[in-house]
């Protein structure tokens, strides 16, 4: 119980992060792509977008470890390395639904199923077989479900958006007060969401 206790922990700590971090951008692709499609816009509108996911990405993380850092102190050390796993976690988990975003805003019903399927199934596979057979304790879990994202993020990236240039200039302006000003509200809607269904889990 103990494990499972610190194993909710981090993952509910994993998704309030990723939802700070990507749900603005992610929804907001899925809105305007098919607008900046019909434009001949859609490599500007990436290398935009691409470029406020790092950079939203690495502020965000640069938060969750400064806070954890802070909070070393406070929690046991089980739990503090746990939540290091859970930083690399956040990485990839919150590239992974952005991608996703974008298949679902293309209608690619397969690939998004198939990568949806992969998470869960091969994710929960090699995080058991680490914790089974080698004994990895409830760290296993965590590195099981990072390192399939890992594993299947580069053909994810190459399926939602192909090869865009990140060479395409600056952050354009106009692009970015649109995603903000979409995206933005999600924001605040996701967080109430997550209050209410998972706050639970750090009173308990």
């Amino acid at each position: 119980p103990a494990d499972y206790g610190r194993y909710t922990l981090v993952m509910t700590t994993v998704t309030v992060f990723s939802i700070i971090a990507i749900i603005w951008i992610g929804s907001s692709m899925a809105r305007f792509l098919p607008i900046y499609e019909k434009k001949n816009e859609m490599a500007k509108f990436y290398s935009t977008a691409l470029k406020l996911i790092l950079l939203s990405i690495i502020i965000i993380c640069s938060v969750f470890y400064s806070i954890l850092y802070l909070a070393q102190s406070y929690i046991s050390p089980s739990l503090y390395s746990l939540m290091r796993i859970g930083g690399l976690l956040l990485i990839v988990t919150s590239f992974s639904k952005v991608f996703g975003q974008i298949l679902r805003a293309r209608r690619q019903a397969i690939w998004y199923s198939f990568f949806m399927i992969w998470s869960s199934v091969i994710g929960i596979s090699l995080g058991v077989t680490l914790v089974v057979i080698f004994h990895f304790g409830i760290e296993g879990l965590l590195w099981g479900m990072f390192l399939s994202s890992m594993m299947v993020l580069p053909l994810l990236w190459k399926v939602s958006i192909g090869k865009p240039s990140l060479k395409e200039g600056r952050i354009r302006s106009s692009m970015t007060r649109a995603i903000a000003k979409y995206g933005i509200p999600a924001v605040g809607i996701n967080l109430l969401t997550w209050a209410l269904s998972l706050s639970d889990r750090y009173m308990l």
